[in-house]
This record gives structure tokens, sequence and C-alpha cells, in this order.
């Protein structure tokens, strides 16, 4: 029988808004009465440089107890340490999902689960230091809100977001899996090879994956705005000599930015002034960056587009003065990407990708990649797929390269999700507890005569493998039951260390001249007493502590009978290990993902874990989360919400809801189709249309299928509806609902039957015709056609990442809801019923809401928002056409034409 704790879907576990968000930019702004956060800061700010961002990398560098602090001063005039200002914007997060909680009388959080990058490994920079200053600051900031705080690496809860929310086939299947999973973030770029069993199963006491490798490098997308924001403003000079003043300004930047003694007041004015300019460039460059990658339709590195897509950045003339004018320079997508692939994939993401697959070769012994799985915002920059296919490494040549349709930034919260859940029923370890990710190995050098791989045999390691020489804990060794109980090993040398003994600790490398990948940089020598005598074997010790801390000392005499043992301790190091906090279980988790340019929280309980689990035993439900992926957004939305009901109270709600949601997306098409074919004859069916629920729906959807039947383009695959036995199931199914609605009937719906019948008849409709919106249609130069994009509205969740290349002789506005048929080249209209809308015109980049007609009464016509609760009621003013356009609608059915030539391609 099937456990419960592998059946689990992230679908089923809710992401917590803060205000109007569930991901919320890792940022804030203060004054004399406080503080704002996330999207609030940003209004607040006058200028972009007042609002302080980036702090998630700063408060790694920051040794926790340091006694002078990393501080900076911010935009109420005052110093704050980068612990304070995470402190502040960590518990604002928590103070909002709390009362989140609190308004839905839901169980209260005890335990959190915190997202980390995996070590960091740079020559020359941070490194494995860095996870255990991160961790100790945020166990400080949060211990005194929950029981436990916990913590697991990024591209760790990708691949249970993989594997266990979307279980999508290539990686959920029961066979063997080699996964390497990319997430590029905001303030890293992590790596990680994680390998299954045949059965989903691996033999670590019941853990269904394992790490077999990792690396990471402090580069993601405010390393991509650097990069940009430089090159845009040494663009200006347009080849003449930059003067080096500005080189100068752009090296203290770095350095006032890192290092934690300097702040910008120590600096020379000019370069105080560079910095204030410099700083609001970088805010100007991440949201151009975003405004260009957003619309680009072909990310082959190879192609070049006729009107490369463009924007245009604020740049100072003189940024080394006070106030210096501004000139508008131009970027466009040309130059977007050959920064990408000169400077971030070649010279920065390559080398971390090609040190994990070689740390990864001892343990994948000739084994291929079979799947790669991309996450991070910055994944969003889609080259990095395109070089990805094109990497010539032979461990890649196989793989499949896995992309969702939906945002990158929630994948890590959602994986958090789903190991909070599982720690729930595997005794509080989940599958990634105290477990090594890179192999530890060790070359020994007695008196300077030469490194040595010698055997290393463990006295106290219970099942400990077979490993080669030089290793001392293969990757994904598991120690949660050794954390803080020293651990030996025996060894033998060929000559005794009688003057000193140099080691090397290293991740998964046996070259001590491998800077990158040695652990103990800091020191890695150790004087032997004055006149000391060695056993035959030798010994090291390693204590680890749950941080993974790692204190080695060797053993040179054991002690006995009025014989001490000697024993000298070299200096400390980090292992390459996720943390081992102590086990434990909760009725209820937070999962959050701490990123470094947005954060969002998840929540679980015991009880809904309950739900899922139970549900995951019926296969309908894979089917439920493969519809939501593949259906149109107003169906896929309420669809997710329904597979997210825990509570019996929602599910008849939410189920409804769905019903609603496929006969209000039929009924709106079949009516915009037969305004196409009435002609001129007169008609009323609008009028007699009361209002969006189940009965008025399928009345009107089936009425108007009837009326074009064998004559229609748009609603060919929707004619099913009319077929026995299906006609006589949905009109057993609507009237059900109504009762249910209106508490006439005793009886349980099957929604599980409901969605499977209208799930299979939409799926297979959507097929050929498809849905969403045009976007940024412009005439062509010196012609009469136009061109533009076509964005594929489907799935539960914006941002909607597919999109179509327009041509052709009509024009479109952004607020018209579209079905197109690309074969054909027709266009169906859905207004009025169906709009379009941005709220706020400053930000024309912004996801626009979708609205769909409801009803009209005393209040006027009013529109349910999908995706969120609300509605709109038209506004005279701003909707005046819209409104007319109803108002003759329920006198007559207006005709409406289709529009022919339309070309669209990818």
């Amino acid at each position: 029988m099937a456990t419960r704790k592998r059946d689990l879907f992230v679908n089923s576990i809710g992401m917590v808004p803060v205000g109007e968000r569930h991901v919320v930019p890792t940022a804030l702004w203060y004054s004399k009465d406080g503080f704002k956060v996330g999207d609030e800061a940003y209004f607040a700010a006058v200028e972009a440089r007042e609002v302080f961002d980036n702090f998630k990398i700063l408060l790694g560098e920051q040794e926790h107890g340091a006694a002078n602090p990393k501080s900076v001063r911010l935009s109420d005039g005052k110093y704050h340490s980068i612990h304070s200002v995470a402190s502040d914007y960590l518990r604002y997060l928590v103070d909002r999902a709390e009362a989140w909680i609190s308004d839905r009388s839901l169980k209260k959080a005890s335990r959190v689960i915190i997202a980390e990058p995996v070590s960091i490994h740079e020559q020359g920079a941070i490194r494995g230091d860095w996870l255990v200053n991160y961790r100790t600051h945020i166990r400080r900031i949060l211990e005194s809100r929950f029981e436990d705080v916990d913590f697991l690496p990024e591209p760790f809860a990708v691949f249970q977001y993989y594997r266990y929310g979307i279980k999508h086939p290539l990686v959920a299947e029961k066979k063997k899996h080699i996964a390497f999973v990319l997430d590029f973030g905001g303030g890293t770029f992590d790596v990680s090879i994680i390998e299954t069993t045949a059965t989903g199963d691996v033999s670590n006491s019941g853990r269904n994956s394992k790490p077999l490798a990792a690396s990471s490098i402090a580069v993601g997308g405010f390393y991509f705005n650097r990069v940009i924001a430089e090159y845009v403003l040494l663009k200006q000079f347009n080849g003449k000599k930059v003067p080096s003043t500005i080189y100068e300004a752009l090296r203290k930047f770095d350095e006032v930015r890192r290092d934690p003694h300097l702040k910008v007041d120590d600096i020379r004015e000019d370069f105080q002034n560079f910095h204030k300019h410099f700083s609001n460039m970088l805010f100007d460059v991440e949201k151009a960056k975003i405004a260009v990658c957003s619309i680009i339709t072909n990310w082959d590195v190879e192609y070049i587009p006729p009107n490369p897509i463009a924007s245009t950045i604020r740049v100072p003339a003189n940024p080394l003065s006070t106030n210096s004018e501004m000139v508008s320079i131009r970027l466009d997508e040309i130059e977007i990407r050959k920064l990408f692939l000169e400077n971030i994939w070649k010279s920065k993401l390559i080398p971390v990708i090609s040190n994990a697959l070689q740390r990864a070769s001892g343990e994948l012994t000739g084994q291929n990649i079979s799947v790669v799985l991309l996450s991070g915002g910055s994944a969003n920059i889609r080259w990095l797929r395109e070089m990805l296919v094109k990497f010539s490494h032979k461990s890649l040549m196989d793989a499949d390269i896995l992309e969702l349709n939906e945002n990158f930034q929630e994948i890590v919260a959602k994986g958090l999700a789903i190991e909070c859940a599982r720690k729930t029923f595997n005794d509080g370890t989940g599958d990634f507890k105290a477990v090594t990710y890179n192999r530890l190995c060790l070359v020994l050098n007695p008196d300077r005569r030469g490194g040595e791989l010698v055997k290393f045999r463990p006295i106290n390691l219970d099942g400990a493998e077979q490993v080669p020489n030089g290793v001392l804990l293969p990757s994904a060794s598991v120690l949660k039951n050794r954390v803080d109980d020293p651990i030996r090993w025996k060894f033998k040398l060929s000559h005794p260390p009688r003057q000193r003994m140099e080691y090397f600790f290293m991740s998964s490398s046996f070259d001590p001249g491998d800077q990158t990948n040695l652990h103990n940089v800091m020191d890695s020598s150790i004087l032997t007493p004055s006149g000391q005598s060695f056993d035959s074997s030798l010994q090291i010790q390693l204590a680890v502590k749950s941080d993974g801390t790692a204190l080695p000392s060797f053993i040179y005499r054991s002690g006995g009978p009025g014989i001490p043992e000697t024993m000298v301790s070299g200096r400390p190091f980090f292992i390459d290990m996720t943390f081992g906090g102590a086990a434990g279980t909760s009725e209820a988790y937070f999962g959050l993902d701490f990123g470094t340019s947005n954060s969002s929280i998840s929540y679980v309980d015991k009880s809904s874990i309950t739900v899922y689990t139970e549900r995951a035993k019926d296969q309908n439900w894979e089917t439920i989360n493969q519809l939501i992926n593949n259906l149109p957004y107003p169906i896929a939305s309420p669809l997710a919400a329904y597979a997210a009901s825990t509570a019996s109270g929602e599910l008849d709600l939410r189920g409804i809801a769905v019903i609603e949601g496929f006969l209000s997306f039929g009924a709106f098409v079949a009516y915009s189709e037969y305004l196409t074919k009435k002609g001129r004859s007169s008609s009323k069916i609008f009028k007699n249309f009361s209002q969006r629920s189940a009965g008025p729906l399928w009345a009107l959807l089936k009425n108007c299928l009837k009326e074009i039947q064998g004559k229609n383009h748009f609603c060919k695959g929707l004619e099913k509806l009319l077929e026995e036995p299906i006609y006589s199931e949905v009109d057993a199914l609507v009237t059900m609902v109504g009762q249910v609605k209106h508490e006439k009937s005793e009886i349980s719906l099957d929604y599980m039957k409901a969605i499977r019948l209208l799930g299979n008849v939409f799926k297979e409709y959507c097929g050929d015709i498809k849905f969403g919106y045009f976007e940024d249609v412009q005439k062509r130069r010196f012609q009469s056609s136009y061109q533009g994009k076509f964005r594929l509205a489907y799935g539960a969740h914006t941002p909607f990442v597919d999109v179509l290349n327009y041509e052709g002789e009509h024009t479109f506005s952004e607020d018209q809801c579209i079905l197109l048929s690309p074969d054909s080249g027709k266009v169906l209209l859905l207004e009025p019923l169906m709009f379009w809308f941005r709220g706020d015109p400053q930000s024309p980049n912004s996801d626009p809401d979708l609205f769909c007609y409801d009803i009209e009464d005393k209040a006027g016509f009013s529109f349910k928002l999908i995706g969120a609760k609300g509605k709109k009621i038209l506004d005279e003013k701003e909707f005046k056409p819209l409104i007319e356009h109803l108002r003759n609608m329920k006198n007559e059915d207006q005709a409406m034409a289709i529009l022919d030539n339309v070309s669209v391609l990818e």
C-alpha cells in the first residue's frame, strides 16, 4: 500500500498573500514614522536609491556578533545594521501571515522552513561561513516566534515541487531519475544534482531523494542589473575615452556594497554623488530588463530581430556631480542578450555548472542526467534554457529540460510547503535533513612530503558505504543522528607527521590547489607536539554541528590505562550539508522563501495534509493538475482554487465556481459566435440571460449552440455538449448545482465527476482554439498592415509567458478578450462579456486582470474578477462605450463579425 507521505499536491497548499500579492519585493523604505515594505516602499520613496534592497547577501557576509557590524544610513537619516533591516522585513512578513491565519481561524504555525542557497563556492569571495552567518541571523530573528526554525536549500525545494507538486511525469514516474536543478534567482545561482531510485525511494531511512552534488555563486538578477547599468552608463560616451574617475567610482560603489566597515559617508563627495545616481540607475535597469524580456518571443541566441525590442534608461551625463543633466540611453534585446551571454553565462554560470557536474562525476558512475529543472525569477531570461540546450557536456546529452508556464518566483515557496507537509508524516525530518550534498574529501600531506589519498575506515559511523581513497563522506550521507556526536575514522600514512600535518578538506576534489573547492582556505596546517609518538593507524575526528560547522581533530596516539590521548585540533570549517536542527513535528508550518529580489510565504497545517493525502489516492487528481496547466485562465483559475480547498465548507462554493467557470467560458464563446451568424434577424437571447450562474449559463450555452449547430467555427468542439449522454449528464449536473446552491438538496455533488466530464470536453476543444489577448500592436512602417504579439492566457496564474507573433490587417486593443484559430487565421472577439483591465496606468508592464460579465442590477453592470475575490461595477465615465454596448445588447442582440487574415507564428 502506498505510504501517505509520498502523495501530496502543491496545488493543495496555499500561498499566503501579503497585501494584494503573493510575491513581495525584498525591499524597505524608512521614515521617521517607521518603514514600508515591498511595493509600498517603492511607492513611498521619492528616489529609487532611498529603497534598501539586496540585503540578503549582505546578511550572510556579516559575521554574527562582530564588534563593528555593517550598518548603512537609510532614508530616515539613521544608521541601521543589516541584521535589524532583515529583522524588520521578516517580522513584517510573519506578522501579515499570522494575521491572515487569524482571520481564517486557522491553526497558528509553530514551525518555519526558510529557503537558503547551497554553500556558495567562489574563489576569493564568500564561502561556507556565509551559510553559518545567514542561519545564525535568521534563527535569532525568528526563534522567538516559532518553536523551530529550519532551512532547506532552494534547489532542493525546486526539486520537491517538480516531483511532488506538479507531479511532472518525467520526474514523478516510478523510474530512476537524476535531476539537474538550476535555481537562478535575484542574488544567487544554485545548482544541484539529485538522484532517485526506480521506485522513487532510497534506502536512507525512507528518504525519497538524495543529493549527489551542488554548487553556487553569488550571481543573480541583481548582478546582471549591475552589468547592464555599467554598460548603459558607459554607452553615452559613444566610443570616446571614459574618464578614469568613472571606473574608480564604479569600483568604490561595489566596495561600499560589500565592505562591512565602509559607509557611503566615508567616501569622497564625488563618489557619494556617483553612488546616488548609480543606485537610481539600477532600479531603472531592473524595470527595463523586465519590460524587454517579458515580450521577447524568439529566444534563439542566433536570431537577429528586424525591429529589436527596446527600452530607454535615464543616465546622468555627469554621474560625479550632485545635480547632473539626465540623458536617455536606448537599450535593446540584442544588447541585453550579448551582456547575458558574455558576462553572465560564459564567465559566471558555466563554471558553476561545470563544477557541479565535476563534483557529481564520482557519484554518477557513468550515468547521465535525465532531466533539467529550472527555477528562480531570473530563469525567465530564457536564453538560459537555450544555452543549456547548446551546452556540450556529455552528462547532459540525454536530458529533457522542463519549464513551467507559471511564475518561477513561486516555485521555491511551493517546494518549501511540500517539505513542510512531508516533515509532518516523516518524523519531522523530511527528505533533506542533515544530509551532505557534496563529497567530503581529505588530502593529507605529512611533513610536506607530498599529498596522499589514504583509505579512511569509519570507526563509529553506522552504515558507511565503501568509498574511494581520499573520501571521508560520500554525497547524500545522512548525519542527523551524528550532529554534536563526533565521528571518527582510522587511516594509515606512508610517513608520520613528525613536524606538521597539512590537511585539505575538499568538495568532491582531490586537488589542494583547487581553491574553489577547498574548505579550509584560512588554515590548512597543524604542528606536531615535540617528541610525539604515533600509533600505526592514526585517526581523524569530525565534530559536526547542526549548522554544518565541523571541527577537525587528528588523534596521533590513542589513550589507554595511564596513557593520555594525543589529539591536535585544526580550524573549524563548513561542510556542504543541509541544516541539521532538531527533528519535530507541528500542527502547522510556514515555508518562507526569503529571496534576494522577492519573498513569499506558504502555509500548511496537518488537517489539510490529511485531505491532500486522501485525495492523492484517486488518480483523477493528477488529471485536475494537468487540466489546470492546459485550460484557459478563466477556467483554470477556479479549478486551481478548488484543488486548494481543505475545509469542507469551501468545497461546495469552490466546486460550484469551477462548474460555472466552465459554463461561463463556453456560454460567452457560443453567444459571441452566435452574434456573427444571426444576420439581420431580430433576437433577444441576451435579454433573457439573468446572471452568471449555472442555470442561466447552461441555458445560454445550449441555446446558442443549437442555433448555430453545423455552421459554426469557434464552437465546433463544444457541440459535444449537445450529444448524449453528455447532454443529459450536464443537464442533471446544472439542476443539482442549483439545489445545492440554494440548500434544497442534502445529496453531495460529485465534483470530481463534473470536472472529468466538462474538463475533457474543454481540454479537447482548446487544442485548436487559442485564448488570450493582443499587445503592442502597431502599424508597420510604410505599410497598411499591423504587427504585434498575441499572449496566450492559460493556467491558473499570471504572468502568462507564451507569446505568438502577429501580422495582419487588423488593429487590436490590449483590453479585448480574444479567441484565435491559428490554422484558419480567424479571430472571435469576446467583448463586451469579457475584458482585460490594467488598473495602474503608471505600470504598463503589469499583468492585466480579467473580468467576466456577472449581472445587471440596480448598481449597474457588474463583472467578476478572475483569480481573486472581487467584482467591478462599471463606472459611467471610464466604461461608457462598454456600458452602451451592453445596454444595446439587453434591448436586442447586436450583430458582430469574425475577423479574418490574422497570421500568428511562434
